[in-house]
């Protein structure tokens, strides 16, 4: 049982009896069947055969704390009272629990509701943050709608503060931060718009989460004011200890907390704008970058997905583990519109779990007008089939704009959403792309060019300097996707006609045959996809990179770039094969097209019999050969997708 997850079960309760090579069995913590609470050594995904709960860690910290809300004796009461100076019933109204001689502190996304994180506490002692979980914000149980959001270090600051507003009829929002500096991507999007007011403790500590609170905060907050401690105030005092001098329900505390965030402390919410010369020193100062086209591609596809109109433009970056594309994907992390994840489940996207007050702790509730960024699909691509697909059938409908779920329990789960969607995976993804098609093809695809050994070598120069690198990137990613766009450009009228060529072409080469999964034998004659969706996809993806590079029009510079991207949406393997096929000057049997791709014979010849039937390819005038169809190499001469090579 090595995950950190099944971990944090264990100290939640759960009472583990066997365990196999890729499962563990216990004890349910919810119905208390034993030997019916299943748990994935692999996925740390959990479910029980009784009770029907399931999920992933979230979902299982959600429903525990659920499970355990209330359970404060009169005697723990007592002590949280004498050790923390705090109202009785705060502490059931801020979600805390006990399990044992240990007081559990609940940590919440803003948004959703959902439990992601807990600190383990005892008087006395420094809590701790359970493993395998992600950082939330400390948040009494009902929030008010208020635009007004104050944000305090630490659970019991933040319980004080709330204690003291509401003595005096304020219902504005309270959140506190697991530390200082630690500002989760789930509550930087709830606040904007919002009057945010940080007062933070009297330390260096409070100090730099100053700082990071300009930084992250400014560009989306309606106003941001920082609290100033008065000249006097000893090292390390906080909120609490006010309310412990004066008494959360005294005027004299909420004038202290008023004199707090008095004065000319208010921060104007405005941000420095990037070049993309500046924006490419940046990142080639830390990442092995042979030029900024993979930042002309990431960049483009968020500014595109902020344009008023079209279909969402959905981007893979397709490279192998180390390729710098996380680095890259994770840059975005504080963009206002983005949502970050690192994989995802079919119950997160759609979850049947009623929160408390009827909260939807589903991701697909969160998406709408936002960029998901997902940092590896790549383990998606790894699950079982039916969860693979089921999230693939999800996406494909959430792309359409309406998703729907109906479960066992009687919930049926609607959304009309639209949202952007940046994933980074690696070349796996072409084992897979025959069933994506026969879905409906919906993501783009770029695969960026760099240099294997100067990528190590800057990974271990970069070792020790991590956080440096990864803060400062941050910054300047985050400048990017959330600056305005001023004006949209102009596409040309000729590059408007290569776009249409591109996508004819791109159509023609991902198209997929169905067989018949035991015989192979072919079940339908195959109909390519008309390409209407691909051209709006290529054309926004063109109107994004070209306003990120600060264009006011679609020139044939961004027209290269957009010709990469579709060139790579085709399976890898395929574009090798078309591309040989197309720049030989004989025409090519079977055997000599596998001996110079280096592929099985038997697939192939399976492979070139599809691109016969998809009209890519046809049968020469030489028995046994094959070259390219007439229609497929105008259009590929038309678009110069092989300059120096095509045949005449």
């Amino acid at each position: 049982m090595q995950r950190k997850e099944l971990q944090t079960m264990t100290i939640l309760g759960v009472e583990w009896e066997s365990e196999s090579a890729d499962q563990v069995i216990g004890t349910c913590p919810f119905c208390g069947k034993r030997m019916h609470f299943y748990a994935s050594t692999k996925t740390a995904l959990w479910d029980c055969k009784r009770c029907g709960k399931s999920g992933n860690i979230f979902d299982f910290l959600t429903e525990i704390t659920q499970a355990k809300a209330g359970n404060l004796s009169k005697k723990d009461l007592h002590i949280l009272k004498q050790t923390r100076g705090l109202d009785e019933k705060s502490y059931t109204a801020w979600g805390i629990f006990k399990i044992g001689d240990e007081y559990y502190l609940p940590e919440y996304n803003p948004r959703s509701g959902m439990v992601t994180s807990i600190q383990a506490w005892s008087p006395g002692k420094r809590p701790r943050t359970l493993p395998g979980t992600k950082h939330g914000v400390f948040m009494p149980n009902d929030v008010s709608e208020s635009g007004v959001v104050w944000l305090c270090e630490g659970i019991w600051d933040a319980i004080a503060l709330w204690e003291c507003l509401r003595s005096r009829g304020k219902n504005d929002i309270v959140y506190g931060l697991p530390g200082a500096t630690t500002f989760p991507k789930s509550l930087i999007s709830t606040l904007a718009k919002k009057d945010v007011r940080v007062v933070f403790d009297n330390d260096k500590g409070g100090e730099a989460g100053q700082t990071r609170a300009v930084m992250l905060l400014k560009p989306v907050a309606g106003r941001l004011t920082l609290g100033q401690w008065p000249d006097g105030i000893p090292n390390g005092f906080d909120i609490r200890d006010l309310a412990l001098k004066y008494g959360t329900s005294s005027k004299r505390m909420y004038k202290a907390i008023r004199t707090l965030i008095g004065g000319n402390n208010r921060h104007p919410t405005t941000t420095k704008r990037y070049t993309r010369e500046e924006v490419y020193q940046a990142f080639s100062k830390w990442l092995s970058l042979p030029g900024d086209e993979i930042l002309q591609v990431v960049f483009g596809t968020c500014i595109a997905n902020k344009l008023p109109k079209g279909d969402p433009v959905w981007m893979f970056i397709v490279a192998p583990p180390g390729g710098t594309k996380s680095e890259v994907l994770m840059s975005l992390t504080d963009g206002e519109q983005i949502e970050t994840i690192t994989t995802l489940t079919p119950h997160s996207l759609i979850s049947g779990m009623i929160l408390q007050g009827g909260g939807d702790p589903s991701l697909l509730a969160t998406l709408d007008g936002k960029i998901l960024v997902i940092k590896d699909f790549t383990a998606i691509i790894g699950m079982n089939p039916v969860s693979r697909d089921e999230i693939l059938s999800l996406l494909r409908d959430a792309y359409d704009g309406r998703c729907e779920k109906r479960f066992a329990t009687g919930i049926v789960r609607r959304y009309e959403v639209s949202f952007g969607l940046l994933a980074g995976v690696t070349p796996a993804i072409d084992g897979i792309s025959r069933i994506t098609t026969l879905l409906g093809e919906r993501f783009l695809k770029y695969r960026p060019i760099g240099k294997r050994v100067e990528a190590i070598e800057r990974a271990l120069q970069n070792m020790i300097k991590g956080e440096s690198m990864r803060t400062e990137l941050k910054t300047v990613a985050k400048t990017v996707v959330d600056a305005d766009i001023r004006k949209i450009p102009t596409i040309q009228d000729d590059i408007a006609k290569r776009l249409v060529a591109l996508a004819r072409w791109v159509a023609a080469l991902r198209g997929a045959v169905m067989r018949e999964g035991y015989s192979g034998r072919v079940m339908q004659k195959p109909v390519p996809e008309y390409g209407t969706r691909l051209v709006k996809q290529l054309g926004k993806l063109a109107l994004g990179i070209a306003i990120y590079c600060g264009k006011k029009e679609v020139d044939f510079d961004v027209w290269e770039v957009v010709k990469k991207v579709g060139k790579d949406c085709v399976t890898a393997h395929i574009e090798e094969m078309f591309r040989l096929m197309y720049s030989s000057p004989e025409h090519l049997s079977v055997v000599e097209l596998a001996r110079k791709t280096q592929m099985p014979f038997e697939s192939t010849k399976t492979y070139v019999e599809d691109l016969c039937l998809l009209g890519v390819l046809e049968p020469s005038e030489l028995r046994g050969r094959y070259k390219v169809s007439n229609k497929m190499k105008g259009l590929t001469r038309y678009l110069e997708m092989y300059p120096k090579r095509g045949r005449k």
